[in-house]
């Protein structure tokens, strides 16, 4: 696979309006990084539209929305890939070096999403595994044909 290529066409972080301290701390965290990214504006239980598990609150649902309403962008827009963030998102500070080593070391295979976090335990620390269960979404990258085979499962 060939190294990712981030700006703001395919890099987003979901942020509420109602709270700008966290996209002002995301923004000065991108400007260290040297990143252009693109503030998605979260959605609220004023603007969901999709329709979601019973047992989910008004916040995991605009979660959920946000995520899906990103992913429906990547679909719509034939974006190839995307960074997807949450303005909580936390990052090593070579996470992108780490990201290029993986992209070299697996050039042939196929990927779908690349998750750079993890709600899993990893032994031994600070390498890639497949995750087989996933909880937490402050930061992947997202292939186009992952967003719509989510898309259609949803």
């Amino acid at each position: 696979m060939k190294p990712f290529t981030f700006d703001e066409t395919n890099s987003f972080c979901i942020s509420l309006e109602s709270n700008p301290e966290r996209w002002e701390r995301m923004q000065d965290r991108f400007c260290k990084l040297n990143m252009s990214v693109t503030r998605w504006k979260a959605s609220t239980k004023e603007n969901i539209t999709d329709h979601f598990y019973h047992n989910l609150n008004d916040g995991q649902r605009g979660c959920s929305q946000s995520h899906i309403n990103i992913w429906r962008h990547i679909v719509e827009n034939n974006i190839e890939y995307a960074l997807v963030l949450e303005d909580d998102a936390c990052f090593d500070k070579s996470w992108k070096e780490k990201l290029d080593i993986f992209c070299s070391q697996n050039k042939d295979e196929e990927w779908h999403m690349i998750f750079l976090n993890a709600s899993e335990p990893i032994e031994p620390r600070d390498t890639w595994v497949e995750a087989h269960e996933q909880y937490l979404t402050g930061g992947y990258v997202i292939s186009n044909l992952s967003a719509k085979v989510l898309l259609q499962d949803f």
